[in-house]
């Protein structure tokens, strides 16, 4: 069970009030029901239920006043909306059968998912004002979202999910053990408003492992293994047909002129009739969508050196088909060598850009029309090497990993350019080429109610920068996308594309001492204070870069730092 609430207040122009409460809530109830059939045959029965409840509800669920350059209050922008909850229901039966050299296993399972979902930001309105009181005292814009159906600001989806699978753990021999087997699920969703796509029944994934002791003296391990994993649809991403679709969410703009301005402080009771909208940007669900699945393969030699050291070494190769948005109503691109070659200098206006887009934008109609594809990709591949130290008193561990990390679109926005989708293929925001970690775990000798049951712990991480794009400054290309975070995408006019430039490297240390009393029985109570950061390192994140070419802090870090030196103290009691 977690039990989490946070209050937001941004402050500044926002005064008190205008913030909302994130409540983050998770409950879980799990049961497992072991039944010993005979001495080769085992049965084993699990069932579980969770809730999980994320809601951001706005202190005051009411109209919000934006002076510019004074201040803002009322409402949150953002209004209320969250997940309100989401139950997982999931019911599985495993077989396991000894016979010989083979251990089988086969079952399957049951997974049913029902969220109530609401997203209306800006459901209760926004009054604009040129600034303060005095120098604008009535508003010069009304702005106020709307479900163009009612009611599909809150949708219901569900899911069921079946599975099964067989495997077996083959000994072939005393130092030669082979694993192998096949899953199978499938994924029916129901309830969500504009989903065109059918039921994905594709999704068998084969898997083969082994380990093997070359010499047979149990100094030596060679393993490594592939197989075929199968993502669920994640509930966030495959309501966007509906919530941000052609007859989802959509916003009025009015100015005071219009015969629909509300009577301030008012807002409007619905949409108003025969009002016009503006060519809007809409994203709806391909309707050939399948599910998310990844190729993963690895191989790994560890060595005995002694008998308290261990040295490893593990490549590991990932190969990954996504979801990913790609704009079916692009204009007609433009090169990068003819935008390197402009200096940043502007291409096309947007009125240029929409009158090669395929479907020309008009009003009550669409400008940007993105689709969630499968044309995702990932790739990933890495070596770590691994070190690891046992004493009695003393554990020690290091560890390297070498890797690269590349992706193509993401189920957030589109890309810069939509024409192709590997014109978007980059490293991913999670590339870390170098990543060190050493930890050490020491349990103080000694003897006697002040020396007995102590332990310090210590981490020390070094790693790669992220990665974040250098762009332009304005759209170039009458696209307007001007979009770009680091941690997810870059849709913005660049000169060479995303993710060229990389954020300086991210240190720091942490520090736990724990103190272990012995209670009447076997009760026992540890308390410890950890230290993060213990040396107060400043790291910030990609996201934190200016990477816009002619700023005055261009590739220099503003904003988004890690946290720095923390304390935390707890108390654990055993029982």
């Amino acid at each position: 069970m977690v039990r989490w609430k946070q209050d937001n207040e941004q402050g500044g122009l926002q005064l008190p009030g205008t913030g909302y409460i994130w409540t983050n809530n998770v409950d879980t109830i799990q049961n497992t029901l072991t039944s010993v059939v005979s001495d080769r045959l085992l049965n084993e029965v699990r069932g579980q239920w969770s809730r999980y409840y994320d809601l951001r509800a706005a202190k005051c669920d009411c109209v919000q006043f934006f002076r510019t350059g004074y201040s803002v209050s009322g409402g949150v922008a953002t209004g209320t909306w969250g997940v309100i909850p989401e139950d997982t229901w999931d019911v599985s039966d495993t077989l396991s059968l000894w016979r010989g050299a083979h251990s089988y296993k086969i079952g399957g399972g049951v997974t049913y998912d029902v969220t109530t979902q609401r997203y209306l930001p800006n459901q209760n309105g926004i009054y604009n004002f040129a600034g303060g009181p005095a120098v604008a005292p009535t508003p010069n814009l009304f702005t106020q979202a709307f479900a163009l159906v009612p009611g599909q600001d809150v949708i219901y989806p569900k899911a069921w999910v079946f599975s099964s699978f067989v495997q077996d753990d083959w000994r072939v021999a005393h130092n030669l053990t082979l694993n192998y087997g096949l899953r199978y699920d499938v994924e029916v969703v129901h309830d969500i408003p504009d989903w065109p796509a059918p039921v994905d029944k594709n999704n068998f994934d084969p898997r083969v492992g082994f380990n093997w002791d070359p010499r047979g003296d149990q100094r030596w391990s060679v393993h490594g293994g592939a197989g075929r994993f199968t993502q669920q649809n994640p509930i966030f991403t495959i309501v966007k047909g509906a919530v941000l679709g052609r007859n989802g969410i959509v916003t009025l703009a009015l100015p005071p002129s219009d015969p629909a301005f509300p009577v301030f402080p008012n807002t409007l009771p619905g949409f108003p009739p025969g009002a016009v909208l503006p060519a809007r940007n809409i994203q709806e669900i391909s309707p050939d969508l399948e599910n998310e699945f990844a190729w993963q393969y690895s191989l790994g030699l560890q060595r005995q050196l002694g008998s308290r050291t261990s040295a490893s070494v593990d490549f590991n190769v990932n190969r990954s088909h996504k979801h990913g948005f790609l704009d079916t109503n692009y204009p007609t691109p433009i090169s990068k060598a003819e935008i390197i070659a402009g200096g940043g200098r502007v291409l096309r206006t947007s009125a240029q850009a929409d009158l090669t887009r395929p479907i020309r934008p008009a009003p009550n109609g669409f400008r940007r029309i993105e689709v969630l594809t499968n044309e995702g990709r990932t790739w990933y591949q890495g070596v770590r090497f691994g070190l690891q130290q046992r004493t009695d008193p003393l554990l020690v561990s290091l560890s390297y990993t070498f890797s690269d990390a590349e992706d193509r679109l993401n189920h957030w926005e589109i890309p810069e350019d939509s024409s192709d989708p590997e014109l978007d293929h980059a490293d991913s925001a999670s590339n870390t080429p170098h990543n060190f970690v050493a930890s050490a775990t020491w349990n103080v000798p000694g003897r006697g109610v002040a020396l007995e049951g102590w332990r310090v712990s210590a981490v020390v991480h070094a790693q790669s920068g992220n990665p974040y794009s250098i762009r332009y400054a304005q759209d170039l290309t009458g696209t307007t996308q001007v979009y770009c975070v680091a941690a997810r995408t870059c849709n913005a006019t660049t000169p060479e594309g995303r993710n060229t430039a990389r954020s300086a490297a991210v240190r720091y240390a942490d520090l736990t001492v724990t103190r272990t009393f012995a209670l009447p029985g076997h009760d026992r109570l540890e308390v410890r204070a950890d230290v993060f950061n213990l040396l107060n390192n400043t790291n910030f994140t990609a996201d934190g870069y200016t990477g816009i070419i002619g700023n005055v802090n261009f590739g220099r870090p503003t904003s988004n730092a890690y946290p720095g030196r923390q304390f935390q103290f707890g108390a654990i009691y055993r029982f």
